[in-house]
């Protein structure tokens, strides 16, 4: 392996399609590395998956913000596991978190408040999800492996046997299907690769997914919301919780949050507000969900996002768990003055919350390298 120590960022696919936010990362950690280099002597390269195995041999530690779970992926967890380079999610915990039903099984076990899920593999399994729901007509269908808000969809029975199901293809356009139970499965749920849509709801073969009672999270003003909470660990190795805020969606028409697709900022306050639950009750959850994840994996996580819904039964209020991401999106307050910025020729203009929130996981990797 090389002298010189190397951190690889994966794939990274958070801004897609603005290069500023990759050209601020590699400012900064220069900054980190040029100011305190017996404590951060190592370099940053960003590479694909593919690039990565390629270049295994000059590689020190590996931070993956792939946002996806393909064969490329796996082959590079391989081949990183039979040379102990180090990752800062293992991706035994990667693994565990990706698949939905895997992490709703795990949390159960330790008495964590959920929605309701069952997999859903053919029509009788969608048929007798439909049946345990009870006096419930809404329910929500998700991919068993994805993130961002793809395909997750909203589906409400109607008369006569008919469903209504709605989702998002992007941010704005909204598609709906409205028909039987195993049309809807037929048409939409289980296709093969190129049959829609390019294949995007797989990275392979027919797609797994998940159907999850509805929680109803709207507001007075018709729009649903919920909490995300980042939590990293500090270069001390200590998790620290770096950003919480609230999402809401667009419009009523599709209770969805993920700011991917159309999703807003809301303030945290504005959902806790006269529930009686606290920021520390909130804490207390992600601390208790970490514990469960690396008890069950046996690797510490380095970064996490968790999604937290509050619900109401009778007069008392509730934190229900929705799901964890490894790879967390970053939301920077800082954002539209780094857009202007020629991170190259000047000094990026950051927020203490938004230089923590990037730092965090880099300074992390480097502790880890060192220690592995």
């Amino acid at each position: 392996m090389s002298t010189e120590r190397c951190l690889l960022l994966t794939d990274p696919l958070n801004f897609p399609e603005n290069p500023t936010f990759y050209g601020l990362l590699h400012h900064l950690l220069r900054q980190i590395a040029h100011g305190s280099p017996q404590e951060n002597d190592f370099s940053l390269a960003f590479a694909t998956p593919q690039e990565a195995i390629e270049q295994i041999e000059d590689i020190s530690v590996i931070l993956d913000r792939t946002l996806c779970y393909t064969p490329q992926v796996k082959a590079l967890h391989r081949k990183c596991a039979e040379r102990n380079i180090p990752y800062v999610n293992h991706p035994t915990l990667m693994a565990l978190l990706a698949n939905k039903k895997a992490t709703h099984d795990a949390l159960s076990l330790s008495g964590i408040k959920q929605p309701f899920t069952q997999s859903i593999g053919s029509k009788d399994d969608l048929i007798k999800f439909m049946s345990r729901l009870g006096i419930s007509r809404r329910f929500v269908i998700k991919p068993t492996w994805g993130g961002m808000g793809d395909w997750v969809t909203f589906v409400e029975m109607t008369h006569g046997g008919y469903i209504r199901a709605r989702w998002k293809e992007d941010s704005l356009k909204i598609k709906e299907f409205c028909g039987f139970p195993s049309d809807f499965c037929q048409q939409v749920l289980f296709i093969q690769i190129g049959e829609t849509n390019g294949g995007s709801r797989s990275a392979e073969g027919p797609v797994s997914w998940i159907a999850q009672e509805y929680l109803d999270l709207t507001g007075i003003d018709g729009l649903a919301r919920d909490i995300r909470v980042i939590q990293q660990r500090d270069r001390f190795g200590v998790m620290k919780t770096s950003l919480i805020h609230g999402r809401q969606s667009d419009s009523a028409a599709l209770p969805l949050t993920n700011l991917s697709k159309g999703g807003q900022l809301c303030s945290v306050e504005q959902i806790l507000d006269g529930t009686g639950i606290t920021i520390d009750q909130l804490l207390s959850l992600c601390s208790q969900v970490n514990h469960v994840f690396e008890t069950a994996t046996g690797h510490n996580i380095g970064e996490i996002g968790h999604d937290i819904a509050v619900t109401r039964s009778a007069d008392k209020f509730h934190l229900i768990y929705l799901e964890g991401n490894t790879m967390p999106g970053y939301v920077l307050e800082s954002w539209d003055l780094l857009v202007s910025a020629d991170t190259e020729a000047q000094q990026p203009v950051l927020t203490t919350q938004d230089r923590t929130l990037l730092v965090r996981p880099f300074e992390y990797a480097n502790r880890i390298r060192k220690n592995y």
